[in-house]
């Protein structure tokens, strides 16, 4: 690697640079940092912007336009996002506490109470629907309650009491005990939860297919 810059910076910033010395196109790795602004960079044939986003071409003295924060992925070929235990996808906050965040990685809380509402309404209309004799699907339902409990951490949705020799409980509020009543999270199956805040939004320019080999229900 070289530290050669294909940044021109400003002179009132904190540069970083590595960069492979195979070629001008080669893969780089930019720091830049203000106060309170930092931005990082990792740019080949696909990116990743961390921090504070602006816009910033090499090489260029103009720092450019404010693009956003948080992190971009981005790439010029295919994106894969895989994971081979589950994937959870949310836009449920996570405040940090210290040096790190007050949660653990799988932590799909609001999730969890967003599906056990559904279950319930579920639950009184399949009721409603029986005693009216219109059909209902016991196994969908059911489905359901087995999805719930493969992400809930009081049922099947955490990692075994010992994991690598270290106790697998979350700490208690407000100091560092661990918390018997607290399992750390996990998925008990390689399943994909997408969850929000807020509202999801699925748009496409061409088809959209939705495929279920099991169980599809919407509540």
């Amino acid at each position: 690697m070289s530290s050669l810059f294909i940044w021109i910076i400003p002179f009132q910033v904190l540069p970083s640079n590595l960069r492979s010395v195979e070629a001008i196109n080669s893969p780089s790795i930019l720091s830049v940092g203000t106060n309170f602004n930092v931005q990082t960079a990792c740019s080949a044939a696909s990116q990743v912007n961390l921090g504070y986003l602006v816009a910033q071409s090499a090489p260029s003295a103009q720092r450019g336009s404010y693009r956003g924060a948080g992190f971009e992925l981005r790439s010029d070929a295919w994106g894969v996002v895989r994971g081979g235990d589950g994937v959870l996808l949310s836009s449920a906050a996570r405040l940090q506490s210290g040096a790190g965040v007050a949660s653990t990685q799988m932590d799909a809380a609001e999730a969890v109470a967003q599906l056990k509402g559904a279950h319930a309404l579920s639950t009184a209309l399949t009721d409603a629907a029986t005693q009216q004799k219109a059909l209902s699907s016991a196994s969908a339902h059911q489905a359901q309650a087995d999805f719930i409990g493969a992400t809930d951490p009081q049922d099947k949705g955490m990692h075994p009491a010992s994991v690598n020799g270290q106790t697998a409980q979350k700490a208690a509020k407000g100091n560092r005990t661990l918390d018997a009543d607290q399992p750390v999270e996990r998925f008990a199956a390689p399943m994909v939860l997408m969850a929000s805040a807020a509202t999801i939004n699925w748009a496409s320019a061409a088809s959209t297919a939705i495929f279920a080999g099991g169980q599809l229900q919407w509540t």
